[in-house]
């Protein structure tokens, strides 16, 4: 795939999306990641115990869902724009037949779908990030 793109557009076909994505992907990490802090802390402040991987995982997935929720629609923006790398239209010319069509209830169809998957994978993310973090202290 990445040869076909390379061919047709370019270097600049391989990067298609990348702006939506660098603009709003460390919001929603970071808020994943803060809120995730927050969460551990309290659960140590309230239980005045070390926190365990149930823990963790619960904060991380509560935490990754959040952050899921603020990055779904410019999530969704780049996978239309990376869906249409074939043309030669700007972003915004993929995007709004899509706004036309559905108005900015377009930016939030799926999301649902998505945030009950994000619990698993993100709980389970932060889990593993805590045990190699321990894993290397």
């Amino acid at each position: 795939i990445a040869r076909s793109i390379w061919r047709t557009e370019g270097l600049g076909g391989l990067y298609r999306g990348a702006l939506l994505n660098a603009t709003l992907c460390p919001l929603a990490i970071g808020v994943w990641f803060g809120a995730n802090e927050w969460g551990l802390r309290r659960v140590r402040e309230w239980w005045q115990r070390p926190t365990t991987l149930c823990d963790e995982f619960i904060c991380g997935a509560l935490s990754g869902t959040l952050g899921w929720a603020i990055n779904f629609p410019a999530d969704k923006c780049k996978a239309i724009v990376q869906a249409g790398a074939s043309t030669s239209k700007s972003d915004l010319e993929l995007l709004r037949p899509h706004f036309r069509h559905q108005g900015m209830a377009f930016l939030w169809r799926g999301m649902f779908a998505t945030l009950l998957r994000s619990v698993p994978q993100t709980g389970a993310t932060i889990v593993a990030f805590s045990e190699a973090k321990r894993w290397i202290q």
